[in-house]
């Protein structure tokens, strides 16, 4: 009961006004801890906080649509209309913008980071094409080592008579093309699983035209189109160059026939060779490795070679 007349004995006072409520509303804008304010509908000033700035009517409103940045960037206005006017506030953007250079530091970093990055991928890029190209002209070089040792043997020790230094120097002239043009084909081979048949007559074709500086008669017919495997046609030019090699020193004419299409292959040597010998045991295991048939047949003086690949041979 005593908890009912207190109530109702201070309700009377404030119906009185004898206890004071609901009022010094500017004192409590005044103390508040955040930038804002409330205008009339002419822009007058009627009620801000403390932390506030002095802000214009057109400033307020433009801010109804969007934000409007004062003091160099460093505040936001906003506002809305309120009952009789327009209520506004700002926000302080000096930690976003700090956050903002922070980031655009740390952005700056990571391009940097990257570019460095890059470069290090592009450096070992390089690095790995450079080993393999090294790997490359290694297993070039040890292929084509033992005629390059020959030529070297030839040049070192020449004979005295001048017809004698011509068949050494044509004769080296004849490992020298093979040596180019097996270089040729090793390197189309690292890059290609299937080679030109027309490779393959260019090659013959040059070497050909050095046995005749070489004072043998030698032609070659040759019909090629279409791709080969790789192997076929380094194993086919290392087996014409083994036989042309065999027979340099006692014939005195060679006639290649080569025929080649897709994935087919036909090369028949007809060598004059007096007195001379073939034997086709060394080079078929060479012919197997690339899915060809070898076979030799001699007539008298002539042996007549051929290399076959036959339909379904090696494919690559």
């Amino acid at each position: 009961m005593g908890c009912f007349y207190l109530c109702a004995w201070m309700e009377t006072l404030i119906c009185i006004h004898l206890f004071p409520s609901n009022d010094r509303y500017g004192d409590f804008f005044h103390a508040s801890s955040i930038c804002t304010g409330i205008s009339d509908e002419k822009g007058k000033i009627c009620y801000e906080s403390a932390r506030s700035i002095s802000v214009s009517p057109e400033q307020i409103g433009q801010a109804q649509e969007t934000d409007v940045y004062l003091h160099e960037g460093k505040l936001a206005l906003r506002s809305h209309e309120i009952h009789g006017g327009f209520g506004y506030w700002l926000r302080d953007l000096e930690e976003v913008n700090q956050l903002n250079r922070q980031l655009e530091d740390l952005g700056d970093v990571l391009e940097e980071e990257n570019s460095i990055l890059d470069a290090e991928n592009r450096m070992e890029e390089e690095k790995e094409r450079l080993r393999q190209k090294n790997r490359l002209y290694d297993c070039i070089a040890r292929d084509v080592s033992e005629r390059l040792d020959r030529i070297s043997a030839l040049i070192d020790n020449p004979p005295d008579g001048p017809d004698e230094f011509k068949k050494i120097i044509t004769y080296a002239c004849v490992l020298c093309t093979y040596i180019k043009r097996r270089s040729n084909l090793l390197l189309l081979g690292d890059q290609h699983q299937q080679i030109s048949s027309d490779e393959l007559r260019l090659a013959i074709l040059e070497s050909l035209e050095y046995v005749r500086l070489y004072g043998v008669s030698a032609q070659g017919f040759c019909r090629t189109m279409g791709m080969l495997p790789k192997a076929v046609v380094l194993n086919a030019y290392e087996i014409f160059e083994e036989i042309l090699e065999s027979a340099l020193l006692e014939t005195d004419a060679i006639l290649v026939n080569l025929k080649a299409e897709e994935n087919l292959l036909q090369m028949r040597f007809t060598v004059s060779w007096p007195g001379g010998s073939f034997d086709p045991q060394r080079l078929q295991a060479l012919a197997k490795e690339a899915g060809m048939n070898l076979s030799a047949q001699a007539e008298e003086d002539t042996q007549y070679i051929t290399l076959d690949l036959p339909a379904g041979g090696q494919e690559s």
